[in-house]
């Protein structure tokens, strides 16, 4: 059944799916593999509907990594005990094969590799289309599980317990650079869009790099833990995700943008640009999500009534939708072209599960995909309508 709905108002109250019918719903035989036919857009959002399921061929786990193809076709995950990689064209598993303790999972530009990280700092090499393993090689001694790959070039960064980051190439199994970035532990990196600049944090201080030569091009305190990120996809700005909110700093003159302040626990879990660089969406379980517009530093709209834990956000690659979700809330789209004083438009997503831990969409707005804690992948998506089938 095609899931059909009006944009309502974000302030009005939403009757939720009683979800007592959706405990089965990992063990149920899944249906036929639908083909999404459009991208999701805002002229096609109210035909979306479940494309598939895709289920782990070994007993079911939380997944704790997933990779996207450079192509959008495949999606890797890791599993408790497995690597496993599906076709997204017809949601079949295309191999399963032990993870070797990865816990990290990146897929090479070419799409002839994947790459896992140990939380010891290895790296760990496994061909895409067979999973055989060959040629891993040692990331970092003092791995601090925090990592950065640049999709484009497929550069890989990785910060240690001891302040050092180390710039790998994956493909040639070769590192480019080692900086001696900070005195303390790093807590997170990020690449520009351009792979020119590399910024790295400690707990509560943020520095931006010329990673190839190795030179410090700004610093900044925040004054509140650091737990993530983000560059604007023009490369013009940096954000970091804080426990009292975000702050946002201009990469070349290093004046502070925006400080929005958020309480409790800030922007700790999302934080995300729309791929126009228009908005920014941040928050945490504890202070939920809000949406601030990059024009002015105007606070958009506080996301209300969502419930539950794990909240996850993704703008669309158009730039006209927001997804988000929750582990034991609801998912929701909302409608970024509606807006209303400082309310959004947004729909309620039916979905089998209500124990969504990460949501995740396709670069060319094809399908969305939900990661239920339980261990499946649903895929939403347009599928072809009457008129297009012979």
């Amino acid at each position: 059944m095609f899931v059909s709905f009006v944009l309502v108002a974000c302030g009005t109250a939403t009757p939720q799916e009683d979800t007592g019918s959706r405990d089965n719903a990992t063990t149920a035989t899944p249906q036929p593999w639908l083909v999404s036919a459009v991208p999701i857009t805002l002229d096609s959002v109210a035909d979306i509907q479940v494309m598939g399921r895709l289920d782990q061929p070994d007993i079911a786990s939380t997944i704790m990594d997933v990779a996207l193809s450079p192509d959008n076709t495949r999606l890797a995950a890791l599993t408790n005990t497995q690597l496993v990689v599906w076709d997204l064209l017809t949601g079949a598993a295309v191999f399963a094969t032990g993870r070797g303790d990865a816990t990290q999972l990146f897929y090479s530009p070419d799409k002839s590799e994947l790459y896992g990280l140990t939380p010891g700092g290895t790296g760990l090499v496994f061909d895409a289309e067979t999973g055989a393993s060959d040629n891993n090689f040692r990331g970092h001694d003092t791995y601090s599980g925090v990592a950065a790959f640049d999709s484009d070039a497929g550069w890989l960064a990785l910060g240690g317990l001891n302040g050092i980051v180390k710039v790998w190439d994956p493909l040639e199994r070769t590192s480019l650079a080692t900086i001696s970035a900070h005195e303390e532990a790093v807590v997170t990196l990020a690449f520009s869009p351009d792979g020119n600049y590399l910024a790295s944090a400690t707990s509560r201080q943020v520095r931006l790099w010329d990673w190839r030569a190795r030179n410090q091009l700004q610093q900044w305190d925040t004054g509140s833990d650091i737990a993530q990120l983000a560059f604007s996809p023009d490369g013009r700005l940096v954000v970091a995700g804080t426990r009292s909110g975000a702050s946002l700093w201009n990469v070349v003159g290093g004046e502070q943008a925006y400080d929005f302040r958020l309480a409790p626990n800030g922007a700790s879990r999302v934080l995300a640009f729309s791929l126009d660089g228009r908005f920014l969406v941040g928050g945490s379980d504890s202070a939920g999500l809000h949406l601030w517009s990059l024009a002015d530093g105007a606070l958009v709209s506080s996301l209300p009534e969502l419930e539950g834990s794990r909240l996850a956000a993704r703008f669309s690659p158009d730039n006209t939708l927001l997804i988000t979700a929750s582990f034991g809330g609801a998912a929701n789209i909302w409608n970024l072209t509606n807006i209303s004083g400082d309310t959004l438009s947004r729909a309620p997503l039916p979905l089998p599960s209500n124990e969504i831990i990460d949501v995740f969409w396709t670069d060319d707005g094809r399908l969305l995909l939900f990661v239920d804690a339980r261990g499946p992948i649903y895929a939403v998506g347009v599928p072809e309508t009457s008129s297009e089938t012979p």
